[in-house]
């Protein structure tokens, strides 16, 4: 290479890392698949799942094998294959700088290539993608320009990493066999594809990929892969337009059909996407190979004047800026919204959660951590961070990593949730408001509802009377993550949270050994004597150091297992005057009692905990402040003398019936939804009731609660229900209350709504 096509080169390496930076910063959470199974082959010598099930659930076993060299070494995986990809994609620009034209058309080319965001983000992202792609471009043009043995190698080894190119194997082959002396490519293929299915069904006991099933036969078909195929083109203008412009000159020579070909790796990964459906497809992951191809096809003839140069530059600022969105997305969305999520450009969506990892979030990987109890399953989508967790068995609801749930959703077995071994399955995390879990015998456990109309919500169910790990079995998986990804800051900061609590005492010596590997952010158990609510929401700008967490109306705090010997403070701090707090505990066995608070900067000595594992958490209803206002904090700290104890309030919980059977719902209370009504039973002239509405869709004017009696002895009482919502009445005779839900938001068998009943006894007796 030449000083000047050098020159180029190094500048289009720091173009790719520039546009990349994001994607580096935030890994996709299924580079965590990949790395769990690096791991499960150092460690057993098997290419299986965290399970025990030898799965093809990689999309490329040799990939996973790049991949298993860094778990090999020590070193976090998850970094190694982002490096690894790097290195592939600096080597395929060396490649492209060597190719192109010499002069001011091959140099925008090459820069335009390295900016694109679908190619440096998925350069960076530690997949297999790059290198796919890398030799597809190779194979596919020395095809085209009949260099057929060189052709035909390469697109062996590009089908060996990805599947889908065993289809431009074979069309390579084919178009080789039109001359007599390389009739023999034909032949070459067809061994190369049958010794690795062999050895594949040898692994997995399958000749179909995992993947093959879970991507292309169990989705559904609407237009959202088109609509990915038509984002990945608007995104990759830069490469397309210069692809026109050799095409166009090709025509003036009357040789433009010649490019037709070139055309063909792009063809396939297009039919392939809308095959597919979209199916998260991120920014050109299946047309990447086919625009490489372009781009590399024609490099050395582009040859550009001034006009058509000033032209290609604006068309790869473009592809430098906008990213191609899910497909899944935009059908979700309103086409309108699009404009601002291709504008997202290098800025990974994990920035907007406050994560270093994208999906699942750490919120949800520390309810994992500590909510499953050793050997337990939990059946979930997003598999690839929570299946490194030690001591956990994840089972893939989609059936990535899972062929039973794979098989089942293809159509081709039955629904593995009816077998004997998915009693092991204990919890589901769900994701939208409105769906329930497809595992019976689950109650609601932890929810992070959706902050915006159109985004998503989350609910986690567990089956009552599961096991819990013990304080230092969370502290231990904690402690298994972050030395498994040290390069990934909020694993450390986690288990410094739970290792603080489990009482492991000042963590501020660890933080300084470890300091460039800890986050930018403080410890969320600021000194000893604080304690975190950081295990339910774990957002990096969560903590507000000397104040506690922010309380967001309307909204809830809960805090880790605490135990019932443990004496503790709840303190109060708000910037805008008095604010009501509902304080009350979750954990399995205790009461749903909910006691009051009313104050502007105060703690609070809290009483035992009424039952073992109990969690202290507060609901946020201050009036004064508007949706997402975040004026108040709490924190848990150990009492001073000064602190007052919490107002005391006994309370039995009553039963309510309904046909079907009503649902108890712990710490919310009985499931209701649209036009539902329960009652009680007969209750005594002269009682006090105290209700509580727990309400997750109330819309703008709330819900309404009809409170009747039967018999009929006192007028209906309508009751507006918002987000919670507390009710005090007087039984007027014998009689049994009944409660009716009306909620205009809400659809037929949409659960809603959650209504606790209790027998009101005065604090004094």
């Amino acid at each position: 290479m030449d000083t000047s096509k050098g020159l180029r080169w190094i500048v289009s390496g720091l173009l790719l890392f520039w546009s990349g930076s994001g994607a580096f910063r935030a890994p996709i959470d299924d580079l965590y698949i990949t790395t769990a199974f690096a791991h499960e082959l150092v460690n057993t010598g098997r290419l299986q799942w965290t399970t025990g099930e030898a799965v093809e659930g990689m999309t490329s076993i040799p990939w996973t094998g790049v991949v298993a060299v860094g778990a090999l070494l020590g070193v976090d995986a998850a970094l190694w294959a982002r490096i690894a990809s790097g290195l592939v994609a600096l080597g395929f620009l060396a490649l492209l700088s060597r190719r192109a034209h010499p002069g001011l058309g091959g140099t925008l080319l090459l820069w335009i290539t390295a900016s694109w965001t679908s190619f440096s983000l998925w350069a960076v992202s530690g997949f297999e993608m790059t290198l796919f792609a890398a030799l597809v471009a190779l194979g596919w043009t020395a095809t085209a320009e009949r260099r057929w043995t060189q052709g035909t190698v390469l697109l062996v080894a590009s089908a060996v990493i990805r599947p889908e190119g065993w289809a431009l194997a074979f069309a390579a082959a084919a178009l080789a066999g039109w001359e007599p002396r390389s009739a023999k490519h034909v032949g070459w293929v067809f061994l190369a594809v049958s010794t690795w299915s062999v050895a594949r069904f040898a692994m997995f006991g399958s000749l179909l990929p995992t993947p093959f099933l879970v991507k292309f036969v169990a989705n559904p078909h609407t237009w959202a892969g088109l609509v990915q195929v038509g984002t990945d083109l608007v995104v990759a203008i830069g490469p397309l337009l210069a692809f026109a412009l050799v095409v166009r000159e090709g025509a003036r020579e009357r040789g433009w059909a010649s490019n037709v070909l070139v055309l063909v790796p792009l063809v396939l990964g297009a039919a392939l996407l809308v095959s597919a459906d979209g199916d998260w497809f991120a920014a050109g992951r299946m047309t990447l190979a086919g625009l490489l191809t372009l781009a590399y096809a024609v490099a050395p003839r582009l040859s550009v004047g001034v006009p058509s140069a000033s032209l290609l530059a604006v068309a790869g600022v473009a592809s430098a800026m906008l990213r191609a969105p899910y497909g899944y997305t935009v059908v979700e969305h309103a086409i309108g919204e699009l404009p601002s999520r291709m504008r997202e450009g290098r800025a990974p969506l994990a920035e907007a959660f406050g994560s270093g990892i994208r999906t699942p979030l750490l919120q949800e990987l520390a309810w994992t951590v500590r909510s499953i109890g050793e050997g337990d399953c939990l059946l979930t989508a997003d598999v690839g961070m929570l299946g490194n967790v030690n001591g956990v068995c994840i089972r893939d609801r989609v059936g990535l990593v899972d062929r039973a749930f794979a098989e089942f959703n293809a159509g081709f077995a039955t629904d593995p949730r009816a077998l004997p071994s998915a009693r092991r399955i204990v919890a589901e995390r769900v994701i939208w408001r409105d769906a329930r879990p497809t595992v019976p015998e689950m109650a609601l456990d932890a929810e992070w509802p959706a902050r915006a109309a159109g985004e998503w919500g989350l609910d986690f169910w567990r089956r009552a009377g599961s096991s819990l790990p013990l304080p230092d079995q969370v502290e231990a998986r904690w402690r298994a993550l972050a030395e498994r990804y040290p390069w990934q800051p909020e694993l450390w900061w986690g288990w410094g949270v739970f290792a603080a609590e489990a009482g492991a005492g000042d963590m501020s010596e660890t933080i300084r050994a470890a300091a460039w590997r800890w986050p930018s952010h403080p410890l969320a158990t600021e000194t000893q004597e604080m304690t975190s609510f950081a295990d339910r929401v774990f957002l990096r700008d969560d903590y507000v150091p000397g104040r506690g967490f922010p309380l967001i109306k309307p909204g809830q705090r809960t805090s880790r297992p605490l135990g019932t010997a443990e004496a503790l403070a709840l303190a109060v701090d708000s910037d805008n005057g008095p604010v009501t707090l509902l304080v009350g505990w979750e954990g399995e066995g205790c009461p749903l009692d909910r006691s009051e608070v009313v104050a502007t900067k105060r703690g609070f000595a809290l009483p035992a905990a009424p039952c073992p594992a109990a969690r202290v958490s507060v609901w946020f209803l201050d009036e004064g402040a508007g949706a997402g206002d975040s004026n108040a904090y709490v924190a848990l700290r150990a009492p001073r003398g000064e602190d007052v104890p919490l107002p005391s309030a006994t309370r039995t919980d009553l039963p309510l019936e309904g046909s079907p059977e009503a649902e108890w719902v712990p710490n919310r209370g009985w499931a209701m939804w649209w036009n539902r009504t329960l009652h009680t039973d007969t209750l005594a002239v002269g009682t006090t009731l105290a209700l509580s509405f727990d309400v997750d869709a109330p819309g703008a004017e709330g819900a309404q609660a009809v409170l009747a009696w039967e018999p009929p002895c006192a007028a209906p009482v309508p009751t507006a229900v918002h987000a919670l919502t507390s009710v005090s009445i007087s039984v007027p005779c014998t009689a049994r209350l009944t409660v009716q839900f009306q909620n205009d938001q809400a659809l037929p068998a949409d659960r809603n709504l959650y209504v606790g009943v209790r027998v009101a006894v005065p604090a004094a007796q």
